[in-house]
């Protein structure tokens, strides 16, 4: 059984009653338009793809060809992979069959800024569902399409623009009410496809509402756990079938992301557990001293067996120093709130936004103007726990952080500040002492004017 006024609060949560088609079409244009405008004005001159961004495109283009999920130019070129994540490399693919002469390059840029325009216009209907303001509607889509982090993904090539919009869109579709509620968790289930940290989200969110009935919270009491656990299991099917499919493959279980094994050994080394400047950050297992290189291992053992070989050496680190693994979880935790001189310059406004934006959403909780026992509020502290597990357990990269930093941007535009809502009554109060004292002013001077004018004397 659910709770009937919870219920009710929650299926009238997305309701477009009370805005225009024509609000709606202009917030739609603007989540479009901008972020198409920015791919296309730094086109040309970053003609290249970013980091992961290039292996993305590798398997897109392999799918799209018809050599299935494989790398063609990578270590093991006929082999299927199970390095990364599936969904994106099959979203890149789809427009690449339509259009086989195409640039990839260009492809993707546009897909990512499809997907930038869908979190845009997701967050904007995130925000008028808490606040009812469209013009807080309207300010958060364009704080959202002229995000500063959001540039390198937007040309990179990386898939986190459509882990952002798997994230947005889900939690609209639960805050929308029961009749959404699976639909939701389903879109909900593929972010782990994008993002294989987030497989914890929905674990999180079973947490989080257990704490709110701990805590006797009225809209929780009656959530029914057997809802809560049938969703959990649409939750985990295709994250099961893409670990079923890499078993079959490579016979090693579970395996979501290969990729998982190196990200570990590169954060768990000699190297960035060394005291110094580059203490808790992430290095390649090939730049660590005395390591043997990846592509010589290639050579000798399968993918499978490469990644197994990457996790092993980073127990055997964690096992040997464990004195320092507290102070790597530290380090790992620092670095995601504090600019580091090697990334350059330009890097240091989006470290200043961030701050800004974490602070505003402190302020936001403490105010206590948006319920943290809504559905909005516990997928949002679900994806600061599952952040904050990853940060810590891993490394503090910007990339970790940007879905949750588009939660944050809903929150904050939600947000009817209370300290500054009083500096409206203030300047009101100024302004119409500063008319009153001209009136009096005025008053005064006609006043001996028409004295001076009755007044014969010379």
């Amino acid at each position: 059984m659910t709770n009937q006024p919870l219920v009710a609060e929650e299926r009238k949560a997305v309701s477009v009653r009370g805005l225009t088609a024509w609000t709606v079409a202009f917030v739609a244009l603007v989540a479009v338009a901008i972020p198409v405008a920015r791919v296309a004005v730094f086109h040309s001159s970053r003609p290249y793809f970013f980091g992961q961004g290039y292996m993305y495109k590798e398997l897109a283009v392999a799918l799209a060809s018809g050599q299935g999920y494989t790398e063609p130019h990578g270590l093991w070129p006929s082999r299927p992979t199970i390095t990364r994540p599936p969904l994106w490399p099959v979203v890149l693919s789809l427009p690449m069959r339509l259009c086989p002469g195409c640039d990839s390059l260009a492809i993707t840029r546009a897909v990512e800024a499809v997907m930038h325009a869908f979190t845009a216009f997701g967050v904007a209907l995130l925000v008028w569902t808490i606040s009812g303001s469209v013009r807080r509607m309207g300010f958060a889509v364009l704080v959202t399409v002229l995000l500063p982090d959001a540039q390198p993904l937007l040309l990179g090539g990386y898939c986190e623009p459509l882990a952002t919009a798997l994230l947005v869109g889900g939690i609209l579709l639960i805050c929308k009410g029961e009749r959404w509620f699976y639909s939701g968790v389903l879109v909900l289930s593929l972010l782990p496809l994008v993002r294989p940290n987030f497989l914890l989200l929905w674990m999180a969110a079973m947490v989080v509402i257990g704490w709110w009935q701990f805590r006797g919270s009225s809209r929780m009491n009656f959530v029914s756990w057997r809802r809560l656990i049938a969703a959990a299991i649409l939750f985990a099917i295709p994250s099961a079938a893409w670990i079923a499919r890499n078993y079959v493959v490579s016979g090693r279980f579970p395996i979501l992301a290969g990729t998982s094994g190196m990200t570990f050994y590169g954060n768990y080394n000699s190297l960035s557990g060394a005291a110094g400047p580059g203490f808790g950050r992430w290095i390649h297992p090939d730049e660590v001293p005395g390591e043997e290189k990846v592509k010589n291992l290639s050579e000798k053992l399968t993918e499978a067996q490469v990644l197994r070989y990457y996790d092993l050496k980073g127990r055997e680190f964690i096992a040997q120093h464990w004195k320092v693994v507290p102070l790597l979880f530290a380090a790992h935790l620092v670095r995601s709130v504090s600019p580091s001189p090697s990334d350059g310059a330009h890097k240091y406004p989006l470290w200043v936004f961030r701050l800004i934006l974490y602070a505003a959403t402190i302020v936001a909780i403490r105010q206590k103007s948006i319920p943290l026992d809504s559905w909005f509020g516990i997928m949002f502290m679900s994806t600061v726990l599952v952040s904050l597990m990853t940060v810590v357990l891993f490394s503090g990269d910007d990339r970790y952080l940007y879905p949750l930093q588009i939660l944050l941007l809903v929150f904050v535009c939600s947000t009817r500040y209370l300290r500054f809502a009083s500096v409206k009554p203030l300047s009101q109060r100024y302004l119409r002492g500063r008319v009153a004292i001209v009136r009096s002013a005025q008053h005064v001077k006609a006043a001996a004017h028409r004295a001076s004018v009755s007044d014969p004397t010379p």
